[in-house]
């Protein structure tokens, strides 16, 4: 479901298919266990390979969000998913970029 790399001393995790209720909770405890207990609080999350998320998953970012004193940003959103996230407003509080490349910028200020 998802793949761990990190660029520049930011974690970037590839998410892959869909995020709903049924797998949302292991994501934030997998992040919070791997990264966040670890002191890696700028998180960075590839939605290009998500297909589908529900509002439960979408409340986990926000979680993780708080988590991380607001230190992650997602990219490669796909139309649908983006759609959600603006119905719920996420995406005032959390930062969405076109690429990986735009979504760093903002950890280098």
């Amino acid at each position: 479901m998802y793949t761990l790399s990190e660029i520049d001393g930011v974690s970037i995790i590839k998410l892959k298919g869909e995020l709903s209720f049924s797998n949302a909770s292991s994501l934030r405890a997998w992040v919070n266990d791997a990264l966040i207990s670890k002191g890696k609080t700028k998180i960075i999350f590839d939605f290009t390979g998500v297909s589908r998320v529900d509002s439960f998953a979408l409340g986990i970012f926000l979680s993780i969000y708080k988590n991380t004193d607001g230190n992650i940003a997602i990219f490669g959103v796909n139309d649908m998913v983006l759609r959600i996230i603006s119905l719920t407003s996420l995406d005032r509080i959390i930062k969405i970029y076109p690429t990986l490349s735009k979504a760093l910028e903002v950890f280098k200020e």
